[in-house]
């Protein structure tokens, strides 16, 4: 087992259906999917120790969010198109894909979702950058190359 490395990867979306991905331009980090499973309590008057029991319920894919360097003059790719669709799409839901190039293959992880934030920074001693977040619909694939 090898060590795989961050910085070797793509995160890109398509807002057609995942025939045509457009690469999302200069991201920094990239955090998720935050995946969770509902709790249901089972617990009954029956239970004579004083401890609720749980089983587990629906999944929730979670969300995926990254930072940018953002530069609102640009469009192709960038914060700009993002917000762009984020303001147009209340409806929509594109395809996304992530990519990850490691040591020996390549992990991709293709969904389902829509842009659900998008938030500017602007420090006075760094550059100017967004935090984008992209809630996931349904089930994930992944795939291992």
């Amino acid at each position: 087992m090898t060590n795989q490395p961050g910085f070797l990867g793509t995160f890109a979306w398509d807002s057609a259906g995942g025939t045509s991905y457009t690469t999302i331009a200069k991201i920094r980090d990239l955090t998720g999917p935050s995946i969770s499973r509902t709790d249901i309590e089972i617990a009954d008057r029956s239970q004579t120790n004083y401890y609720k029991q749980y089983i587990g319920g629906m999944v929730d894919p979670g969300a995926i969010t990254f930072d940018l360097t953002w530069d609102p003059i640009a469009t192709a790719g960038h914060g700009t198109a993002i917000l762009n669709n984020f303001e147009s799409s209340q409806c929509s839901q594109a395809t996304y894909r992530w990519q990850l190039d490691g040591c020996g293959g390549t992990a991709t992880m293709i969904f389902s979702g829509y842009f659900n934030s998008f938030e500017v920074s602007a420090p006075l001693e760094d550059v100017l950058t967004a935090s984008v977040g992209v809630k996931i619909s349904g089930k994930p694939t992944l795939t291992v190359a």
